[in-house]
């Protein structure tokens, strides 16, 4: 694309999402740039090659010290409807993304099973570890999620959040919002 310039390698993203396991070990340099590495494991997630994605999990060393903050692979992860991808994304990373957005992502996709884990994990806080159930009582969903998954039939995910007791946002006047 002419007059697009990139600071990492060329093909660290596409590499990063082909079918062979071998390609992904020849761009994970030592040296590998934080944001590449974002990119790279950002890729492997929304693949939905599990192997791959572990693969590049577990070798996070390769490419650089410090903790990953894959911003985005949380919702490709929602997306690839796997719980086990889910799993190893939060066990290895530090994805900064508040559960808020990748449960609205599942409701949206109406997918029970990776609604259910994303209200029954802990979710990491600032100073301590609460629970989902704690965490939506502190901060309610925006009253459109609801009003989402009423008009669309999605009666197994409105049973889900209600089950779980996540708070229904209170009833407001005229267009004001929560």
């Amino acid at each position: 694309m002419p007059g697009w310039q990139r600071e990492e390698s060329p093909g660290t993203l596409y590499t990063a999402r082909t079918t062979s396991t071998r390609t992904l070990r020849t761009i994970t340099t030592p040296n590998c740039e934080h944001n590449s590495r974002d990119y790279i494991i950002h890729a492997s997630i929304e693949s939905g090659n599990v192997e791959h994605a572990r693969w590049v999990l577990d070798n996070l060393d390769l490419m650089g010290g410090g903790v990953p903050h894959p911003f985005a692979a949380p919702v490709a992860a929602v997306r690839t409807g796997s719980i086990e991808m889910l799993e190893m994304l939060y066990e290895r990373c530090d994805p900064r993304y508040r559960d808020r957005c990748i449960l609205r992502e599942a409701v949206r996709l109406d997918d029970v099973p990776i609604t259910r884990w994303i209200l029954g994990r802990e979710i990491r806080g600032e100073v301590s570890t609460f629970s989902a159930t704690e965490w939506f009582t502190k901060n309610p969903l925006n009253p459109t999620l609801f009003e989402w998954v009423c008009k669309y039939g999605k009666l197994d995910i409105l049973k889900l959040l209600v089950e779980h007791d996540t708070v229904l946002p209170e009833a407001t006047t005229g267009r004001e919002s929560l």
